[in-house]
């Protein structure tokens, strides 16, 4: 039940709390900084050998989730027949026409068919850091469509603004967030801060489809 104490640890002296985090892929959520610390200042009661019987007790004050195996699919997935079939069976076109999708020049793309779709993923290239983001988070935003991703899963991302301060972001988040920066930058081909937080979140949306980095919520 996540309770716990200790014992045989002299009155008045300091401690520090930490959890072996369990093995199997499991990410410790809580405590921030991952510990914690105090002094006993007599607060225990003594035994005949001048040691505290219980020095100090708790229960629920470490969070953990599991991770991995929970992403989606990968742009080679979305871009065969399998992904074809897929969007075949609720066309996704209108969805992504709303997104922010960039060419490798940096115009707008918005496909007039699936076929389209398809082979602009294709043809993604880093060149222009925008055309990358964009087919990484448009195959992200069919995995959240198509329920083989939760948009409320977490998902690392260090390099995303709206991440916390374990580095992580809901998945409809950090789409959200890809689809503003594509909005507003969508020919990064020069070295620079834009172009380096476009590749943060192009790194992210990656290992998510490879099933790398995304995490389902713990339940309350």
């Amino acid at each position: 039940n996540g309770s716990y104490s200790f014992t045989g640890i002299p009155d008045g002296s300091g401690f520090v709390i930490t959890e072996v985090v369990p093995t199997g892929n499991w990410v410790q959520s809580y405590p921030v900084g991952g510990s914690y610390t105090g002094n006993l200042n007599g607060s225990g009661t003594p035994d005949n050998l001048g040691y505290a019987a219980t020095v100090l007790s708790g229960g629920n004050d470490f969070a953990n989730f599991q991770f991995g195996g929970r992403g989606g699919h990968t742009l080679g997935f979305w871009s065969n027949k399998n992904g074809l079939a897929t969007m075949n069976t609720n066309n996704p076109l209108a969805c992504l026409v709303a997104l922010n999708l960039r060419n490798a020049n940096g115009s707008h793309f918005d496909p007039a068919n699936l076929g389209a779709f398809q082979k602009w993923l294709t043809s993604a290239n880093a060149t222009n850091m925008a055309n990358m983001l964009s087919a990484q988070m448009a195959a992200m935003k069919m995995n959240v469509r198509y329920g083989i991703t939760g948009g409320s899963w977490l998902i690392w991302a260090p390099g995303a603004l709206g991440a916390n301060g374990f580095g992580y972001i809901t998945v409809d988040n950090l789409i959200a967030e890809a689809n503003a920066s594509l909005g507003a930058n969508g020919n990064t081909v020069a070295s620079g801060a834009v172009r380096t937080y476009q590749n943060a979140l192009k790194d992210a949306l990656d290992r998510g489809n490879n099933n790398l980095n995304v995490y389902i919520l713990p339940a309350p």
